[in-house]
């Protein structure tokens, strides 16, 4: 009989998970086929489950009649294609095709591979008229001596994607003192991490201008200058085929590869991912991507569209979660603002199609771009131009400091409309943007950061963190406070040895202050509301406090009298504590009966076992006890810690991981002091063969289908269900559990279903 481990993994892990299931969530599905958008012939784009093979989908493919042409990024979506896209009927079976897929069981969602439009300037008798200089850059407020530039110009770390149709990648204006300003390219047509222009003769590049109006070099006497004169970098990301199409299937593998690139330690967080392309109508399938990439903190900017008067504002744009730009125009000398370009597309009143801001592009004075070749012109303009220029204003104030949280409302509220406009209006939004204006807004202040507002607890000690922003470290210091917000208790401070301030490396201005505090009243009570407060003082030479608060709640564990399964905890300490942690009576009435199963094997090798039960009379380390004299009783857990790039693994002997059944006759409060152990990647419990009482000791539901088996001769790491199909653990998890009012019983559940209860024990089989 094989014997394993089961691994818990923290947090962190399990937030991984929950994003992936964001991303492969299922599109809308249509019965109906809609094929009213541009779309490459014969080609329908394919998301099935996560786990799909190829031979899945070819075998899918094939009882449709179509190919599978290849796998996207994305686990289970595939471009499937007609075998022969150029038969005189295309359309119409392509339709044929849509209807069928979307009608197999096998299919989450189908769309035709839509081409999305790039949103250029018209061929119209009014551009090339007027200013012939950067006067888009004075328009939104960057130059001069109270402009945006002189507050700040840009900084190293701060990173913008560019998906587009390619980049020159050796323009040499693309070069500043730091280096080059495109970096970490990807190209989806291919896989490479080469996003060259899919046209390589010299003349207008269409991506090439959209990097152009975010990082052209400034200030190094060539060419023309970005929105952001130094630091700041775009990732570039090539999504055109062969024939310069920005085709849906390979936008999907872009947003993968951004969503990858934000998951990524080694890379930073994207600030913003310009998207100058869009679609007349939805195409569905693509948003739960921009969706998951909203959700890492990304900020989502889209061209609203050059269609006016024909028809409103695009998508993506006019998705709630993505910023939509409209265009203006040059009016006079005199930078007037907020007049809308003749080509710019309009919103709707009711803003299911909309324009959020608006920038300075081409109509009645050109706007300069680079070219492909080494060039430069003022070839630039449409909403394609108007969207980098917003997101190289975001990528502006997210260097001086600005939380990204706040930059879109920041721009909104210092946006500039025509006059007479309303705000917002269906033509500009909330405005033309004014960058020295948003620039204001960067002032010193504490924002929290972690835990979320009104967070539960079930522990008395709760960690904290907050951002300072231009807040002294020292000289004074910061101060935090706990107090309870009934006014019962407190303000009280916080001893500095209990926290500790790490300056941001890419950001000295930014300092994060991370501690713990107990959060116990005069008569040793936690349960109730808290308010932590940091107050802060602003650098030199300025004196003004700040201070900010974070409200939590504790509510203790509580277990109904009768017979119950319980865990404890991963730390299990007290004051006055002996070695290993509190006693069992000291928070069960006396009186309490405690037992824990005990695998072993009997004379012929085969499972079997027994109670231990718990003596309140004797030491703490027996079988049943909190902390088990003899690690082969199945209590030892490792647990894995991360100092830098090495990994700490130390056993543990206490209740972590292990399950008990209790006997009480009164309700047990578990008024437990302290909390989850920060910074462990996960636990790693012994598991004997037979039944196991296993325990999970987070104070939060733990997903079956999400953890490991661990061999614990050859460290093989094994999912549950590989470790079930080796016959190594059956896949039931079994809890006792009530079934109806007074009455306990067993339930189980397989993968996928099935969770680990917070402070609850379970039944697995080894």
């Amino acid at each position: 009989m094989h014997s394993g481990t089961v691994k818990w993994v923290t947090t962190a892990r399990w937030l991984v998970v929950i994003a992936l299931g964001i991303l492969l969530t299922a599109a809308p599905r249509s019965a109906n086929a809609d094929i009213s958008l541009p779309y490459k012939r014969g080609e329908i784009v394919v998301q099935m489950a996560p786990g799909a093979t190829m031979a899945e989908a070819q075998q899918l493919a094939q009882s449709k009649g179509l190919v599978v042409r290849r796998a996207l990024r994305a686990p289970g979506y595939f471009l499937f294609s007609l075998p022969n896209p150029d038969i005189p009927q295309e359309r119409t079976v392509t339709e044929e095709k849509l209807v069928a897929l979307r009608n197999d069981f096998r299919v989450r969602a189908a769309q035709v591979n839509v081409i999305f439009e790039k949103y250029q300037i018209p061929d119209d008798p009014l551009f090339g008229a007027g200013a012939s200089e950067q006067w888009n850059l004075f328009q939104i407020g960057l130059p001069g001596p109270t402009g945006a530039w002189a507050t700040e110009k840009g900084r190293t770390g701060i990173f913008v994607a560019v998906i587009d149709d390619g980049f020159d990648m050796d323009h040499p204006d693309f070069f500043d003192n730091s280096g080059l300003r495109l970096a970490f390219g990807y190209n989806a047509d291919d896989g490479s991490g080469n996003p060259d222009p899919w046209d390589p003769n010299p003349g207008f590049s269409h991506g090439t201008m959209s990097a152009s109006v975010i990082v052209a070099g400034t200030n190094n006497a060539l060419g023309m200058a970005g929105v952001t004169w130094e630091g700041v970098v775009v990732v570039p990301i090539r999504v055109a085929d062969a024939e310069g199409n920005l085709v849906l299937s390979l936008i999907l593998d872009a947003y993968t590869y951004v969503f990858d690139f934000n998951n990524n330690p080694a890379t930073p967080t994207l600030s913003a991912q310009n998207m100058s392309y869009g679609s007349l109508g939805r195409t569905f399938i693509d948003e739960p991507f921009l969706q998951n990439i909203a959700s890492q903190g990304t900020l989502l900017i889209a061209a609203a569209g050059n269609s006016r008067p024909f028809s409103p504002a695009g998508f993506p744009a006019s998705l709630p979660y993505v910023t939509s730009v409209g265009a203006t125009r040059w009016i006079s000398p005199n930078l007037e603002k907020g007049f809308f370009a003749s080509y710019s597309s309009q919103g709707l009143p009711d803003r299911s199609r909309k324009v959020d801001l608006a920038a300075p592009s081409a109509d009645t004075a050109p706007v300069w771009t680079l070219m492909n070749g080494g060039g430069f012109a003022p070839q630039g303009g449409g909403t394609s131009y108007a969207s980098p220029t917003v997101a190289g204003a975001v990528a502006l104030l997210h260097s001086a400091g600005m939380e990204p949280s706040t930059i879109i409302d920041n721009l909104k509220v210092t946006a500039v409309v025509a006059p007479g406009d309303p705000i917002p209006n269906v033509d500009t939004g909330w405005g033309e943007i004014a960058v020295q204006e948003a620039m204001t807004l960067v002032i010193p202040g504490i924002k929290p950061v972690a835990p979320e507002e009104l967070s539960t607890f079930e522990y008395e000690t709760v960690s904290y963190k907050f951002r300072m922003f231009k807040i002294r470290a020292a000289g004074p210091g910061p101060v935090v406070t706990i107090e309870k917000t009934d006014g019962s208790f407190g303000p009280v401070v916080v001893p500095a040895s209990n926290y500790t301030l790490t300056p941001d490396p890419n950001d000295p201005r930014v300092v994060f202050l991370e501690g713990f505090a107990r959060l116990e009243d005069g008569s040793g009570n936690g349960e109730g509301e808290w308010r932590i407060t940091l107050t802060g003082t602003e650098e030199l030479p300025g004196s003004t406090e700040f201070s900010a608060s974070i409200v939590v709640r504790v509510q203790y564990h509580r277990l109904l009298p009768g017979t119950s399964m319980f865990s404890m905890p991963y730390r299990l300490d007290g004051t006055d504590s002996p070695p290993g942690g509190r006693k069992p009576e000291s928070f069960f009435s006396p009186g309490f009966s405690m037992f824990r199963w005990i695998p072993s094997l009997d004379a012929e090798g085969n499972p079997t076992g027994s109670y231990a039960q718990y003596d309140p009379a004797g030491p703490n380390t027996q079988d049943a006890g909190f902390t088990p004299a003899d690690p082969l009783t199945g209590a030892t857990i490792v647990r894995t810690t991360q100092s830098g790039v090495q990994r700490i693994e130390t056993p543990q002997n206490g209740p972590f991981g292990v399950g008990f059944f209790v006997r009480t006759v009164d309700e047990t409060v578990f008024d437990m002091e302290l909390g989850p152990e920060d910074r462990v990647l996960h636990y790693r419990i012994l598991m004997k063969p037979g039944w196991n009482m296993i325990g999970n000791p987070f104070p939060y539901h733990v997903d079956w289908a999400s953890c490991q088996i661990v061999l614990p001769n050859t460290r093989e790491v094994l999912t549950i269900d590989q470790a079930t199909s080796r016959r190594l653990i059956r896949p039931q998890l079994f809890r006792y559990q009530i079934v109806a009012p007074g009455v306990k019983d067993y339930r189980w559940e397989s993968p996928p279903r099935g969770q680990l209860f917070p402070f609850d024990a379970h039944w697995v089989w080894a």
